[in-house]
């Protein structure tokens, strides 16, 4: 991870090479870091994974797919198999501490729906699915089932609920379960 000044705007030029053709094209995309104010509930990007193993310990040098110690590789696609497992990946900034127990107080609200119509629920208020938290960021990392569900398109949303700071944020992704 490369930290990024949320003031400055950057540019990401990809030079892309076909190994059959030869052919190389050129791709450049603009980076506009998100703010993440001192006070406000905010939330990273959803990542779906099929992948995710704890490590042991968090590695000395920068390695691809890992952050801090989980090793979880992002679904580009957001494409699984209905027997494989599928992992929910968010981190939180500026979430409220109890001044008790030094731990975040967060209601979360897992849903997972089809064509609008909510297929599965899960809900929790002790913090089951937290895998990691600061002062500064909590991590939410949730394995879940899929099993149950018919082959198709999905959306999973999430709603968080600070109980220490009466704040509040969503983040939700679609994706899609097929057949193995």
């Amino acid at each position: 991870m490369i930290p990024l000044d949320w003031k400055l705007r950057y540019r990401l030029d990809l030079v892309l090479k076909d190994l059959t053709s030869g052919k190389t094209g050129v791709k450049t995309v603009a980076i506009i870091p998100p703010n993440y104010g001192a006070s406000r509930l905010a939330l990273s990007s959803l990542i779906l994974s099929d992948y995710v193993v704890k490590l042991a310990s968090s590695p000395e040098a920068t390695e691809m797919f890992v952050v801090g110690d989980l090793k979880i590789r992002p679904s580009l696609r957001n494409r699984f198999q209905l027997q494989n497992p599928l992992s929910a990946y968010v981190q939180l900034y500026n979430v409220g501490l109890d001044q008790t127990t030094m731990a975040p107080a967060l209601t979360i609200n897992y849903r997972v729906s089809r064509d609008s119509q909510l297929v599965v629920e899960w809900i929790e208020q002790g913090g089951e699915s937290i895998d990691y938290f600061s002062p500064g960021r909590v991590i939410l990392l949730k394995a879940l089932r899929t099993q149950n569900l018919e082959p198709g398109r999905y959306q999973l949303a999430i709603d968080i609920s600070d109980q220490i700071t009466s704040q509040s944020a969503s983040v939700s992704q679609e994706f899609e379960l097929v057949e193995p």
